[in-house]
């Protein structure tokens, strides 16, 4: 299987310029405690998941977090 290699990571303020999947940092508090899938339209976050094919299964459904740290995958 194909490692993913990623972009830097980007804060919640500044948004994608791509449509696309993104990995996604969880946070408990102020504290980063692992990551998530989540879909990026164009305009807003989708669910944060835990596999790229259930973050894109549930891109429509807009999440309640839409300032996240994020990072790109840097191949397609």
């Amino acid at each position: 299987m194909k490692q993913d290699k990623f972009t830097p990571w980007f804060s919640g303020n500044k948004k994608p310029v791509r449509v696309g999947m993104y990995q996604a940092k969880n946070f408990m508090g102020v504290i980063a405690v692992g990551f998530c899938w989540s879909y990026w339209d164009g305009k807003k976050w989708g669910l944060q998941c835990d596999t790229k094919r259930q973050a894109f299964y549930y891109r429509h459904a807009s999440s309640c977090f839409q300032s996240k740290m994020w990072r790109g995958l840097t191949h397609e």
